[in-house]
């Protein structure tokens, strides 16, 4: 921050208002977070590339220790905690749509993320990280 650039932060009522703080309060800084990173796109699918190329070296890697079906279930667990974090206020938003149609989205969510993730780590047994791009 610059000298130029100090302002009032709001703060709880009863304490000073007098003086600029220095430090925004952390939802602030994370909320400069979130816009500062939606404006590197291609920071965004770098990430993307290399959370998804882990993924097939972490499957071989796992070959004769976890079931798929384990891997599949951390997959889904680390998925749905990323999507909480992200998406919750646009899912919030959009809620009295997606309430009609619950059940034929948890079936297709479900089905195609639990049969493409268990096929995928059950091939993990039969050939190279390599092969499963």
């Amino acid at each position: 921050m610059r000298a130029g650039d100090l302002r009032e932060w709001p703060v709880a009522p009863g304490l000073l208002r007098s003086r600029p703080c220095l430090h925004p309060p952390p939802a602030a800084t994370r909320g400069a977070f979130w816009r500062s990173l939606y404006q590197r796109p291609a920071l965004l699918l770098i990430v993307t590339t290399l959370i998804w190329g882990s993924n097939a070296v972490a499957a071989r890697m796992a070959v004769g220790h976890v079931s798929p079906m384990m891997l599949t279930t951390a997959r889904w667990s680390i998925a749905c905690m990323a999507l909480w974090f992200v998406a919750r206020q646009q899912v919030a938003q959009h809620l009295p749509a997606l309430r009609g149609r619950w059940t034929y989205l948890a079936l297709m969510g479900t089905s195609g993320f639990t049969a493409f993730n268990a096929l995928f780590y059950a091939a993990a047994h039969h050939t190279t990280a390599v092969n499963l791009r």
